[in-house]
């Protein structure tokens, strides 16, 4: 479980020696194999350290394990120091241990996992469906949006679009994107820009400015900017 390196030493070295000389005083218990891991409260399993000592060893954990066994650590560390107001740090200690927390939560948030956000995304469908009073204002309150504004309607809609979305098919229209702003596909744009289709796909993509070439024939000289 625990990989062989330094602070897996230094880690049993804690551990023996805390289990040969006992400490007088103010004490902490201690999971030699966290619970997390598998640890039991077994008497063998337990270890009475001092508040320094049980940091210390709590922070080693996090570099003697990899993949979902360092996130639980990681999550440990920062509920044993962040939970409480026993301990104080210096802002060196307190940098570090966040840069910790954080590094933990970039790789190993669960939203990044696929079947927690299906979970969530089954969860918020489910609300909505057996909500049917929320369900009916909602619509009143997009339907009455698209009476009173429907350009501002419009805009909003295609914004709220993910990303992969530009581009591609959504329903019967495009999102396409031109100089900064998007349109309900080809004939909008042509409508509102003068661009067309293929003056969009022949010469916007690379970087022309697509109505500079409108009517023109024979080869491009040079690279025209936007």
């Amino acid at each position: 479980m625990f990989l062989d390196n330094k602070y897996t030493k230094w880690y049993n070295n804690i551990i023996d020696k805390r289990k040969k000389e006992l400490l007088k005083g103010y004490v902490e218990k201690h999971h030699i194999i966290p619970k997390s891991l598998g640890g039991s409260n077994e008497k063998e399993n337990l270890v009475s350290l001092s508040a320094r000592e049980h940091y210390i060893a709590h922070l080693l954990l996090t570099k003697m394990v990899e993949g979902e066994n360092k996130s639980k650590m990681c999550w440990a560390l920062h509920r044993m120091v962040f939970s409480s107001q026993k301990q104080s740090f210096s802002s060196y200690q307190y940098e570090m241990l966040r840069k910790i927390h954080s590094k933990n939560l970039v790789e190993n948030h669960p939203s990044k996992k696929n079947s927690w956000r299906i979970s969530v995304s089954k969860a918020v469908y489910s609300h909505w469906e057996e909500n049917k009073k929320r369900k009916q204002k909602m619509s009143e309150m997009v339907k009455k949006r698209w009476r009173d504004d429907p350009d501002a309607a419009r805009k909003i809609a295609i914004q709220n679009l993910p990303e992969p979305m530009i581009g591609e098919k959504n329903g019967m229209a495009k999102r396409i994107e031109y100089n900064g702003e998007y349109y309900w596909g080809w004939r909008e744009l042509l409508e509102k820009t003068g661009c067309t289709k293929h003056l969009y796909n022949k010469y916007y993509k690379k970087g022309e400015n697509p109505l500079k070439r409108k009517g023109c024939n024979g080869p491009i000289k040079g690279k025209e900017s936007r």
